[in-house]
């Protein structure tokens, strides 16, 4: 059980890394790292649990951008912001549709874990972006 340990948190610890090395790490990840290689947090779904405490995290950080930005722009650039992040919502629905379809249904056994990373990363990116925009709005 202890190898099975080391490759999910190898495998979690990877992912982000591969499609999201641009980014430095945030310290929600840093948490999230640190819980699931708790030892009391072997189990699955004690990692997934971990997981889903830094999606929340993440879903915190992306709402503080979206407002900060929506605040700072002004006339059309707010409403294309607003249909944008609309979009980006019915996305992550339908996506998170098709994770849970995938890993349940294609994937047999499951594979909590993996979905639980793509969902957190899906969030992560757009918090991310969001900060990006602002922080670039407010250089200027």
């Amino acid at each position: 059980m202890n190898s099975m340990k080391q490759i999910l948190i190898l495998v979690v610890l990877i992912l982000p890394l591969i499609g999201y090395s641009q980014y430095s790490k945030d310290s929600i990840d840093i948490k999230c790292e640190q819980c699931m290689s708790l030892d009391s947090n072997s189990s699955t779904n004690s990692m997934v649990s971990c997981v889903g405490i830094a999606q929340e995290e993440w879903t915190i950080k992306m709402n503080k951008y979206y407002r900060l930005l929506s605040d700072s722009l002004s006339g059309e650039s707010v409403k294309l912001l607003y249909h944008t992040q609309e979009v980006w919502l019915n996305y992550k629905k339908a996506q998170i549709s098709y994770l849970i379809s995938f890993y349940h249904s294609d994937m047999i056994g499951g594979n909590h874990l993996e979905r639980s990373v793509e969902i957190k990363n899906l969030i992560r990116e757009r918090a991310l972006d969001l900060k990006i925009q602002y922080d670039n709005f407010k250089e200027e």
